[in-house]
């Protein structure tokens, strides 16, 4: 009867430790990818009955987090960026992860990154701001991640008196956005996300452009394209959902990827996003991996 008991034991253990797996985050709670985490959490919970079990890993430009990912003994999950799988292999000569040790589910979306100031700021669009610039004088800006400091550096690179514009970097979007409220720095460049779109909307920040190709609606305010007005580069951040790579395709491989894909491409979590004016994407592993692979190419030709 006593080993009969360690036995059922062992098997409620092992049963009860399948149904959940480690969902790494590469940023705080707070953030733009904590918040599409948690809204793919929610719906692949609804979907399989089984959780995913948040962590966050923020720092050192989510190589933290890839770390800890690739580190892990059993199959895991992992929330993707482009700062994850592209800026980092394009910018880092010695980075500890490859992209062997992803398996892709799915690229998510492209998420739109903001310029903005506290609303007494002078500065009150972006011709101010490149003005600003253009005078030489040095201007702070707070950035949360490569993927934002794509773009400070596309300034650098290409307008008037670039170097001017000097980043101020911090672990997340809601860090800069405290230092940014509290007077610490003038400008920010963050990831769109309920905090900011919150103060927007109270009136506490001013949203001066946005990185993505066209206008966006936020606070009851059309939002230009920085690209469009400056005539220079901006790029997007984006997500994509990923698993432990060297477990093959046995079923339960096999079973967390089609309950992952289906969570993402599911209407709720569409709808979701779009309330961050992220446009589900969904598309498959092979996509995912051709998408990461072309915008490492357009990036080295910035870098050039």
């Amino acid at each position: 009867m006593k080993y009969f008991l360690v036995i059922l034991m062992a098997v409620f253990s092992a049963a009860s430790h399948a149904e959940t797996y480690q969902f790494i985050i590469p940023n705080p709670p707070g953030s733009s990818s904590d918040i599409v985490a948690r809204i793919i959490q929610e719906e692949y919970h609804r979907i399989s009955k089984k959780k995913l079990i948040l962590d966050h890993v923020p720092g050192a430009d989510h190589v933290l987090a890839a770390n800890k990912f690739r580190s892990q003994n059993r199959l895991s999950v992992i929330l993707g960026t482009t700062t994850m799988h592209v800026l980092n292999h394009v910018y880092k000569t010695d980075l500890s992860y490859s992209d062997q040790d992803f398996s892709h589910v799915s690229w998510v979306g492209w998420g739109p990154q903001v310029w903005y100031v506290r609303n007494d700021s002078p500065l009150k669009n972006l011709d101010d701001l490149k003005k600003m610039i253009a005078s030489e004088q040095k201007v702070l800006i707070a950035v949360d991640g490569m993927s934002t400091q794509i773009n400070v550096m596309s300034i650098q690179s290409n307008m008037k008196n670039g170097m001017a514009a000097e980043m101020v970097k911090y672990k997340g979007s809601p860090q800069a956005l405290t230092d940014l409220l509290g007077g610490h720095v003038p400008i920010g460049m963050s990831s769109l996300n309920e905090a900011i779109k919150a103060q927007a909307e109270s009136g506490k920040i001013r949203v001066l452009g946005t990185t993505t190709e066209h206008p966006i609606s936020l606070a009851g305010q059309t939002i230009p394209s920085a690209s469009k007005v400056w005539g220079i580069p901006q790029f997007n951040g984006g997500f994509l959902i990923s698993v432990s790579s060297g477990y093959g395709n046995n079923p339960e491989t096999i079973q967390l990827k089609k309950d992952l894909l289906e969570a993402i491409n599911s209407n709720k979590t569409k709808e979701k996003l779009a309330s961050i004016l992220i446009e589900t994407d969904g598309r498959g592993e092979s996509a995912t991996t051709q998408l990461l692979q072309d915008y490492r190419k357009e990036l080295i030709k910035l870098k050039k």
